[in-house]
């Protein structure tokens, strides 16, 4: 399919009075079609859809990734911008190991958990209540990258009333492990959701080869800790999709190379067919 829609909403973040803009791709021919869709709730909105707009570029090319797997007339994605220079404050629920340096202003922890709220409480409510959406928990998945994948994280942790796939990209979650790790073990998830988990073995260097190596083994050692803290919190194994790829940065262009495995592990449960 080559059409589709794409519109915008303007929502209010209460706790800085702020607005957040959010997208929402349609299928073609969506309020016609008397079809009710899953949705899929993508964190930097920015760097979903258009190359022009994405910080490093190149973006998740989402559309092309639902064409690949051929759900870009079978699912809607909502993506919500990240909030510029707060974006660490919104994206970070957990107490920092060491205190982050922000425009020379040190910080321990952001407001990551009013965030969720904003999106459990006031984003979702409104998608719901506009466009032909399939609601329920079955039907609902969020994905994001970097401190968008703890985000991410911390939803599949604390909102699996709400979200049952979760896209957890280059977990951003060195900086906070001890906070992070404990909260994620300590607190059992009971419903049956699915975490497909990425990272790659360069995350701390750049296209040249510069930048820090053990930076990268720190995002390697993320990703393989939230795994034991998953199973820790009674995830079944089978239930935890872990992919460390040789080589691969830090960059909108692996996101968008893995994106389509997520998606297909959507399908996979959803049972969606290609039709």
């Amino acid at each position: 399919m080559d059409n589709f829609n794409i519109e915008t909403l303007y929502l209010p973040f209460d706790y800085d009075n702020s607005e957040r803009r959010v997208r929402i791709y349609l299928p073609e021919n969506y309020e016609s079609s008397n079809k009710r869709y899953p949705v899929l709730y993508m964190l930097d909105g920015q760097n979903v859809f258009f190359d022009e707009e994405s910080y490093s570029g190149m973006s998740w090319r989402a559309i092309l990734a639902l064409k690949q797997t051929k759900l870009d007339d079978k699912m809607i994605i909502v993506a919500v911008d990240h909030a510029d220079e707060n974006r660490f404050y919104d994206y970070s629920p957990y107490l920092s190991d060491f205190p982050i340096d922000i425009n020379g202003v040190q910080h321990y922890n952001g407001h990551g958990h009013l965030f969720a709220d904003f999106l459990v409480n006031t984003l979702k409510p409104v998608i719901d209540e506009t466009y032909p959406t399939l609601s329920s928990r079955k039907y609902t998945a969020v994905c994001g990258s970097s401190l968008g994948g703890l985000m991410t994280a911390f939803l599949g942790s604390k909102h699996t009333d709400i979200f049952k796939f979760f896209g957890v990209f280059s977990l951003a979650s060195y900086f906070c492990k001890t906070d992070f790790i404990n909260s994620v073990s300590s607190n059992p998830i009971r419903k049956k959701s699915f975490y497909y988990i990425q990272t790659g073995t360069e995350e701390g260097l750049d296209e040249n080869g510069k930048g820090s190596k053990s930076l990268s083994q720190e995002y390697i050692n993320s990703s393989i800790d939230y795994c034991h803290a998953l199973v820790k919190a009674r995830v079944d194994v089978s239930q935890i999709s872990l992919n460390i790829h040789a080589f691969e940065i830090h960059r909108e262009k692996y996101w968008a190379l893995h994106l389509p495995k997520f998606l297909n592990l959507i399908k996979t449960e959803l049972n969606l067919p290609d039709e």
